[in-house]
């Protein structure tokens, strides 16, 4: 973790520098930054390619109940999952919480320019400072998870996500000239947003019981990170109809639940 973030953190710094700048001051300059965002991921994807994996001697008992179709039994061993571990269940509530971060993050971006009147060279800053506090924080999230495991800093992760909105709330109190300027302090702990989706998995990995767990405890936590997304549609009613300070107020609210239902977690590492 330590590597793999503070290396792309800043490439993606020096990337943002000499070419999102530039673009972002050309008439048409979007089109560029959303063709090399998709070169990179493009990338991304030709990696694992390259990657030896050994290979898997997980058994596989047929049963009366696996005939059906595949989505079925799927949806069947999913719900055996979590009626066998009530940590897992747990653990997906917490990372539904969670969601609230991602669903929330457009809208900064909304209301730094509708409310506070930013241009788009504060992009620029943004993205170097999000991706500035991702690279420094893996200093040592990646350390202190291998010593103390990552049920502790997966806590305090979720814990610290839920002052971005409260930081935005307080901004919105202060003078529209001076909030502006400040507004980049918001995306300081937005860079712990990567850095949370990884321990979700890593703590989806540790929690499972044996090896041939890992694919369905990993693929029901994503599922529950990606399935609160329905209500984002909802969400940008909310901010039209009653505005942004009661959304991220409840969204503050929303996530530091999950932290407390977090502290229940069991520890892996002490099985």
């Amino acid at each position: 973790m330590v590597v793999s973030v503070a290396v792309g953190s800043v490439l993606a710094i020096v990337a943002a520098v000499l070419l999102l700048g530039p673009w972002l001051e050309e008439p048409n300059g979007f089109p560029k930054i959303f063709g090399a965002t998709a070169a990179f991921f493009g990338l991304a994807a030709l990696m694992p390619l390259f990657l030896d994996e050994p290979a898997d001697h997980a058994e596989h008992v047929v049963q009366e109940s696996d005939r059906g179709s595949r989505a079925g039994r799927l949806f069947a061993e999913w719900a055996a999952a979590l009626r066998a571990d009530t940590a897992l269940v747990r653990l997906c509530c917490v990372a539904a919480c969670f969601s609230a971060v991602l669903m929330l993050f457009p809208h900064y971006q909304a209301f730094a320019r509708d409310r506070l009147g930013s241009t788009l060279s504060s992009l620029l800053t943004w993205v170097v400072v999000q991706n500035a506090a991702t690279g420094i924080v893996s200093l040592v999230v990646g350390p202190m998870s291998d010593r103390r495991g990552t049920r502790i800093v997966l806590i305090w992760l979720v814990a610290l996500s839920a002052t971005t909105p409260l930081v935005v709330t307080l901004l919105s109190l202060l003078a529209h000239h001076v909030a502006v300027e400040w507004f980049w302090i918001v995306y300081a702990p937005l860079g712990l947003n990567p850095l949370s989706l990884k321990l979700f998995t890593n703590y989806a990995l540790e929690l499972a019981p044996r090896p041939a767990e890992h694919p369905r405890y990993v693929s029901i936590v994503g599922a529950a990170l990606a399935v609160p997304f329905v209500l984002s549609p909802l969400i940008g009613l909310a901010v039209d109809t009653v505005g942004f300070r009661p959304v991220f107020v409840t969204g503050a609210a929303v996530i530091a639940a999950g932290a407390a239902l977090a502290i229940r977690l069991p520890e892996p590492r002490r099985r």
